[in-house]
């Protein structure tokens, strides 16, 4: 008890220096959407050794509690908000992600506390593949698409499917007791698929679909042959290419004037 106690403390102690470091950065640079999702990393990274420092669920969800009600707190108590306002609030657009953040974090420990791998690749996908795509998306996306919260772009969808096939394929490797071709082949499978949930997918809700997409494909792909695995990457790759196709090749489809004028989400 009293170790668990302790590895909270230290937790939210990181949290709170990664806060103040992100918050720094925020003020010197004014780049909000970097700043947020430099945040959204270092909570990323802070819980993702969590399988490895509880061997039961009560301390996450105590831990998962505790951002909630301090995320809900800031909105009453201005000491609290000034810490944070500039770097969650300042994207300019409404979303429930960092309290979806928390929320999915326990869910996925409580589903794979006892099988670390299926735990930190959800979570390196939530932690750096929605990054990514969030960043490139926002600074360089030229070929932006209509989505049913607003729009993104063709490239904010390939930065999440590189980072989301890296994260999910280094950890298999390194991680898991499959081969190194069911690796590579169940990566691809996860984040082809991801890419197109992850597409339509808006509003912050992404934090808690992407990730937990992602831990029932590796709970479904776990014992599958290599032939079908092979068979599911290319149905994957054809459908993606497919939508690229249509979105491409139907005027109706592309982003209107008035949707290329809101914020590209990634």
């Amino acid at each position: 008890m009293f170790r668990d106690l302790t590895v909270i403390v230290i937790i939210l102690a990181a949290s709170r220096v990664a806060l103040w470091c992100v918050n720094q950065f925020d003020r010197r640079t004014a780049t909000p959407e970097l700043s947020r999702k430099l945040l959204h990393i270092a909570m990323g990274l802070i819980l993702c050794p969590l399988p490895w420092l509880f061997d039961r669920v009560g301390p996450v969800y105590v831990l998962s509690a505790t951002y909630i009600g301090l995320l809900i707190a800031r909105r009453y108590l201005a000491a609290l908000d000034n810490h944070v306002a500039g770097v969650i609030d300042g994207v300019g657009r409404k979303s429930v992600g960092e309290f979806l953040f928390p929320i999915t974090v326990a869910l996925l420990f409580t589903f794979a506390y006892r099988e670390p791998v299926t735990y930190l690749a959800p979570m390196l996908i939530l932690t750096l593949a929605d990054a990514a795509a969030a960043v490139i998306g926002r600074r360089y996306g030229m070929c932006p698409y209509p989505t049913p919260g607003g729009c993104k772009s063709l490239e904010g969808s390939l930065a999440f499917a590189i980072t989301a096939f890296a994260s999910t394929h280094l950890t298999l490797l390194l991680l898991g007791s499959g081969g190194r071709l069911e690796s590579v082949l169940i990566a691809m499978v996860i984040a082809l698929t991801l890419t197109i949930v992850e597409a339509f997918v808006t509003g912050g809700w992404d934090n808690l679909v992407v990730p937990i997409f992602a831990f029932a494909l590796l709970k479904g792909l776990s014992n599958t042959s290599s032939s079908s695995l092979t068979f599911l990457a290319a149905g994957a790759m054809i459908a993606v290419l497919t939508l690229v196709v249509v979105y491409a090749a139907v005027p109706s489809l592309s982003a209107n004037p008035n949707q290329r004028s809101k914020p590209i989400e990634n």
